[in-house]
C-alpha cells in the first residue's frame, strides 16, 4: 500500500496491529471490520444491535413464547445482535436461553467438533417449539445439522434464523435457512461517501457511522407459526387461502365476522405485528415466486400477488425484501445464466 500511489482506501482491518499499521500511513483510510468494539481508525459498519432487533421481531410475529441465541463470546458482532435481540424481548412475557462459543479464527469458520457437544446439549435442553437466533449464517448452518441428528424438525421443533443472508450457505441449509440481511450496498455507499469527504479534508478522522440491519429475508425454515388463539389461527389461514387475490383487513373481518379491531389486538397480543404486516410478508413471498416466471411484466406480477399495482408491489417489496422487484429478477437471471 505504500508503494501504490493512493489517495485513500476503504480496509478490513479488525486488529490493533492493522490499526496502527494503517492509521500511520500518508492517506485518509475508512475501517469496515465490527469485530473489535473500538478502533483508531474511522469506520463505517454495520449496527448489530439493529439486526438482534429485526431478528427478535421477525421471531415474534411467529408467535413464538421461548426463544434462545447462540453466538460467539470473542466476537464484538456478535455480542451486539445478542444484546439488540435481547433488548427487543426484553418487555415481552417470554423465556430466552443463550450460548456463547469461543471463536479463535474467522467469524465464518465453523465451530470446531470439541464444541459439538456443548451446542448439542444446549439445543437439546431448549424448550419447544422455540425461535432460536444465530449469530452467523455459517454457525446456523452447523447449528441445523445439529439439529437434525438430535432428531428435532426445522421449523416445527426450532424455527431457525441466521446473520447475514450469505446466499449460498443459506440454501445449503435444510430446509433453506432464513436470515438477517446484511445491508452491503447502503455499507459500501456511505463508506465511500466517509472516504471522499477525509479525501476532500472535511469529516472526523475517527468514530462510527452505523448502518442499519437491513430486512429478514424468510426461507423455510422459520416458515411457521405457534398460536394458541383459535381465532388468529383462522385469520392466518385466510390470509393463506386469500393474499393473492386482494383483499385486506376489512375483507378478512367481514368474512370472520369478527370486528377490525378485535383482529388488530389479537394479532397484536400473540404475534407482535398488525394483520396488515402479515398479509403483505404473504404477498413478498407471492411476488418472489411470480417473479421466477420471467416472461411475466411486473404488472402481471402485482396482479398475481394481490397487489394490482406495480407501483405499490415494488415499495412494499422493497421495505420487506431490501431490494425492487427488478433487482430480485435480475438477480435470480444472473444466476440461472450462470
Amino acid at each position: 500500500m505504500e508503494s501504490s500511489h493512493l489517495d485513500g482506501a476503504l480496509v478490513y482491518s479488525g486488529d490493533e496491529h492493522r490499526d496502527t499499521f494503517f492509521a500511520e500511513l500518508p492517506i485518509p483510510v475508512v475501517d469496515l471490520s465490527s469485530v473489535r468494539s473500538e478502533s483508531r481508525l474511522p469506520r463505517v459498519i454495520v449496527d448489530s444491535r439493529s439486526m438482534g432487533r429485526e431478528a427478535a421481531r421477525h421471531l415474534l410475529s411467529k408467535g413464538y413464547q421461548h426463544f434462545a441465541f447462540i453466538g460467539f463470546e470473542n466476537m464484538v458482532f456478535s455480542t451486539e445482535r445478542a444484546l439488540g435481540f435481547e433488548e427487543e424481548l426484553a418487555s415481552k412475557s417470554v423465556s430466552l436461553r443463550r450460548c456463547d462459543v469461543i471463536q479463535d479464527g474467522s467469524p465464518e469458520e465453523l465451530p470446531r467438533p470439541k464444541r459439538d457437544q456443548l451446542l448439542t446439549d444446549f439445543i437439546r435442553e431448549l424448550p419447544k417449539p422455540c425461535g432460536l437466533y444465530v449469530a452467523t449464517d455459517t454457525l446456523a448452518l452447523r447449528i441445523s445439522i445439529l439439529i437434525r441428528e438430535l432428531g428435532l424438525h426445522i421449523p416445527a421443533d426450532l424455527a431457525l434464523l441466521g446473520s447475514d443472508n450469505r446466499e449460498a450457505t443459506c440454501m445449503l441449509a435444510s430446509p433453506p435457512l432464513s436470515s438477517v440481511s446484511f445491508p452491503d450496498v447502503e455499507l459500501g455507499r456511505l463508506a465511500a461517501e466517509r472516504l471522499a469527504g477525509l479525501m476532500d479534508g472535511e469529516g472526523e478522522a475517527q468514530g462510527d457511522w452505523l448502518v442499519k440491519s437491513g430486512p429478514v429475508v424468510e426461507r423455510a425454515s422459520t416458515d411457521s407459526m405457534q398460536v394458541q388463539d383459535p381465532e388468529v389461527q383462522r385469520a392466518l389461514n385466510w390470509i393463506k387461502a386469500h393474499s393473492r387475490l386482494g383483499g385486506g383487513v376489512e375483507k378478512m373481518a367481514v368474512d370472520l365476522q369478527l370486528s377490525r379491531r378485535d383482529i388488530e389486538r389479537r394479532f397484536r397480543r400473540h404475534l407482535n405485528a398488525s394483520p396488515l404486516e402479515l398479509i403483505q410478508r404473504e404477498r413478498v413471498k407471492l411476488v418472489r415466486q411470480n417473479l421466477l416466471q420471467f416472461e411475466l411484466s411486473l404488472e402481471e406480477v402485482a396482479e398475481r400477488s394481490g397487489f394490482g399495482d406495480a407501483k405499490w408491489m415494488t415499495t412494499v417489496f422493497r421495505r420487506y425484501a431490501g431490494k425492487t422487484p427488478a433487482a430480485f429478477r435480475r438477480q435470480e437471471i444472473l444466476k440461472h445464466s450462470g
